[in-house]
């Protein structure tokens, strides 16, 4: 699923200052927030999983969408054209594009928090590029203020069409620090728990604690921890239904015995298995028929009903 080669540049990447790793861990939170998003969505919009600090060459976040396409997410604080970051960035998104993974719906994002000049040339390049009929269209519409961005581009990568390719498979995403948190209101995150706390701050921290370990999210999973750990319950929205689907089920389903009276509520009717242990009790084989009540054993002790 995700992209093998050129594994040296994405272990030696990452952000080096605490600011970046914040920003980073905020970026990779919202699309937790997207993860257990309970919207009607296309297979497009969905998301499936999202795994930070991936093996690859594009290794910050990569989204796995319900249709089975992957954007791989760059994220970085601001760009300057022609710095060690700039060559790092498209040596890595030109090696992800050329992959075998990569898929022909697969998508490649640089989020950004500052704006600056270089991102708004690149911001211009991408439209472009995704609006040209081929390369020769693109370099056409080409205004003067993007050209020194593009010529450093190609100068890293090696030819114009090659540039054209990977810029119309690029978006950049402008996703200041107040902008992430005005995202995260706007997500349907039902909750269950009275008093819901902050979500943004338990998913970025969830997420620093598996950078290291390159941290894989689903959703069920997700919901299972934030409960589990923080007390956390999401639960679906309240004009679903679900409620009071399951209270209606439960006054409706009944058991009835064949060949007498007996009817009741399944809650009140299904008798449960109960298990016991025997620690040290006689040892039984499979064939022994001899009827040997256990209950006196001092050795046992019940477990409770199996849960079905």
């Amino acid at each position: 699923m995700y992209a093998w080669e050129n594994k040296t540049l994405a272990e030696a990447g990452g952000p080096s200052t605490q600011a970046g790793i914040f920003y980073q861990n905020s970026v990779a939170a919202l699309t937790l927030a997207d993860l257990l998003d309970l919207s009607p969505l296309s297979a497009r919009e969905r998301v499936l999983e999202v795994r930070v600090e991936a093996p690859g060459s594009v290794d910050d976040i990569v989204v796995t969408f319900a249709d089975g396409h992957l954007d791989y997410q760059s994220v970085k604080l601001s760009l300057r054209v022609r710095n060690e970051a700039w060559s790092s960035l498209w040596k890595g998104l030109y090696a992800q594009m050329r992959s075998p993974n990569f898929g022909p719906t697969d998508q490649l994002t640089i989020v950004l928090s500052d704006r600056n000049a270089a991102s708004d040339a690149l911001i211009q390049l991408c439209d472009r590029a995704n609006s040209a009929i081929d390369c020769s269209e693109f370099t056409a519409r080409v205004m003067r203020e993007h050209q020194t961005a593009l010529e450093s581009i190609e100068e890293l990568i090696g030819d114009r069409v090659s540039v054209f390719e990977l810029l119309r498979r690029t978006r950049i995403l402008h996703l200041p620090d107040d902008a992430i948190e005005r995202e995260f209101g706007r997500r349907r995150l039902a909750g269950g728990t009275q008093d819901l706390p902050a979500l943004l701050p338990l998913l970025r921290d969830m997420v620093g604690g598996v950078s290291r370990r390159r941290g894989l999210f689903r959703g069920a999973n997700l919901r299972r921890r934030l409960q589990n750990e923080y007390g956390v319950l999401l639960g679906e929205p309240n004009e679903w239904g679900l409620a009071a689907y399951r209270r209606s089920l439960e006054q409706t389903t009944r058991l009835n015995v064949p060949g007498t009276a007996l009817s009741g509520a399944a809650k009140d009717m299904f008798v449960w298995p109960r298990a016991r242990t025997f620690d040290g009790a006689r040892p039984t084989d499979f064939e022994d028929e001899s009827p040997v009540h256990y209950d006196d054993c001092p050795s046992s002790e019940f477990l409770g009903p199996i849960a079905a």
